[in-house]
């Protein structure tokens, strides 16, 4: 709420409350974004699309221990991620392997930025979950924005 002055003498002032809205505050108005899609069309069906295998992401459960699972796109991905063991993810977030190949593979810095924002604190298995259900989120974000006409 915006607070306006009315009246003002030596010793008392007599002031009220106006809420902001759009309609009333102009420099509201002004200061406000537009919200639009974070990707376009293109983008999203870039960011969903498959990758050459060499480039894919390739799981390992320690350094020289690959597990034998790559993804090669955000949705093999996240199909690999219900399966890894919980080696492979711990070895992977706190190298943050996963923030990196989604965003410069992939090209989503917007998922890469929110998987960075997960508590590497969290158990496994929390961990695990959060990342599946961040993951699927952001991937049906991307399928829809992809199939709009």
């Amino acid at each position: 709420m915006a607070t306006r002055v009315v009246a003002s003498g030596s010793n008392h002032k007599l002031i009220y409350a106006q809420p902001r809205t759009p309609l009333t505050d102009v420099n509201f108005m002004l200061q406000t974004p537009i919200k639009r899609p974070a990707v376009d069309q293109a983008a999203a069906k870039r960011i969903l699309g498959v990758v050459p295998y060499e480039r894919g992401f390739h799981f390992f459960s320690g350094v020289g221990k690959y597990t034998g699972e790559t993804a090669v796109n955000l949705f093999s991905f996240l199909e690999e991620l219900r399966t890894i063991e919980p080696e492979s993810l711990r070895f992977h977030f706190e190298r943050q392997d996963f923030q990196k190949w989604i965003a410069e593979t992939l090209g989503d810095q917007t998922l890469s930025e929110r998987i960075s924002g997960l508590d590497g604190k969290a158990s496994n298995e929390n961990l695990k979950r959060e990342l599946i259900r961040m993951i699927r989120a952001r991937f049906e974000e991307l399928q829809a924005i992809s199939q709009t006409p």
